[in-house]
């Protein structure tokens, strides 16, 4: 990826450490609107490259962890239900 490679001036590799990358993509789908609220659908669709051997179990641990406090904080951020209920 160019954008790591950008990195190696200010944040030189040190073989100790093991390097990793990630790529996400965030799709939204609209749906259909409840009490005139409109309501949103989101996928978070990730890849990681940890260039180690990391057990599977772990991975998906950490994944589903950040996923999941990303979301939250967004539906925290645009929560709309006590003006559904």
């Amino acid at each position: 990826y160019n954008d790591t490679d950008a990195l190696e001036e200010t944040h030189p590799r040190d073989p100790n450490v093991v390097a990793a990358s990630a790529r996400t993509t965030w799709v939204y789908e609209r749906l259909p609107e409840v009490q005139g609220i409109p309501q949103t659908s989101v996928k978070i669709i990730g890849r990681i490259d940890v260039a180690g051997s990391v057990p599977t179990f772990i991975m998906n641990k950490l994944i589903q962890s950040s996923a999941g406090k990303s979301l939250l904080n967004m539906r925290k951020k645009f929560d709309k239900s006590l003006e559904i209920d």
